[in-house]
């Protein structure tokens, strides 16, 4: 039987004076104003708002606290559901897939926090980190200019050591053996053949331009589509090879 607003409202009181850091305490408040949600149509959004700041303070204990970087990230997605044009989100969202190598995740967090409006001091961070991750997929050009970016913006060179440690993160190369490279190349031969043959088609982000190969064309993308195809591939099941030529 769900409750009334007014025992709810009792809870919230008893449940604020136990105020600490324990998942229990989270997870309580997150439930409760939920429900408050539920029967409080007329304070909606400040419900929402606060069972929002409650996932954000929980997916900071896990990440800064317990180091937990996948358990922040399924926190922090779940903010998105609540208030998605929230910048802070995708921001740290970013930040957070720079821990788990993912280029294409970061660049569309990153674009879609710039999209709803950050701080300079973020843009200047996250500028740093987009030069990074362009470098790791090999798009050298968009990579110098978004390390430039971030310099511009840091007038008083406040965060120099921030963005120098993105560059030489940028620099770093890791050498392919000579099996790697016939692996990598009888790899784009077969997702070729394949589209050859209606099987599959490729996304291609990283030489020069952007496309997306089929069995009869030669598709052209924006920088934009091209980030937001190659996120989608990267986490949900496609019927599309990624390959980088």
């Amino acid at each position: 039987m769900s409750l009334t607003k007014m025992a709810l409202l009792e809870r919230q009181t008893i449940w604020q004076s136990e105020e600490n850091d324990t998942d229990e305490w989270y997870e309580k408040g997150i439930s409760l104003y939920n429900d408050l949600r539920r029967v409080d149509h007329f304070n909606f959004a400040h419900y929402t708002e606060q069972q929002a700041n409650l996932l954000i303070e929980q997916a900071r204990n896990e990440k800064i606290l317990l180091g937990n970087m996948q358990r922040a990230e399924r926190l922090l997605k779940q903010v998105i559901d609540l208030t998605p044009d929230h910048p802070e989100i995708h921001y740290r969202l970013a930040f957070i897939n720079s821990n788990f190598k993912k280029w294409e995740a970061i660049l569309f967090y990153a674009n879609e926090a710039l999209d709803q409006g950050i701080s300079e001091e973020e843009e200047i961070k996250l500028s740093a980190l987009m030069g990074y991750a362009y470098s790791k997929i090999g798009l050298v050009r968009r990579a110098k200019e978004q390390f430039d970016h971030a310099e511009s913006l840091d007038k008083n060179k406040e965060w120099s050591l921030f963005i120098e440690k993105y560059k030489e993160l940028s620099n770093e190369r890791r050498a392919l053996t000579k099996q790697q490279r016939e692996e990598k190349d009888d790899s784009i031969n077969i997702a070729l053949e394949k589209t050859h043959e209606n099987l599959c088609c490729i996304l291609n982000l990283y030489s020069h331009h952007n496309c997306l190969i089929t069995r009869e064309n030669e598709i052209k993308l924006s920088l934009k589509e091209a980030e937001l195809l190659a996120f989608l591939l990267k986490n949900q099941e496609q019927p599309i090879s990624s390959q980088k030529y």
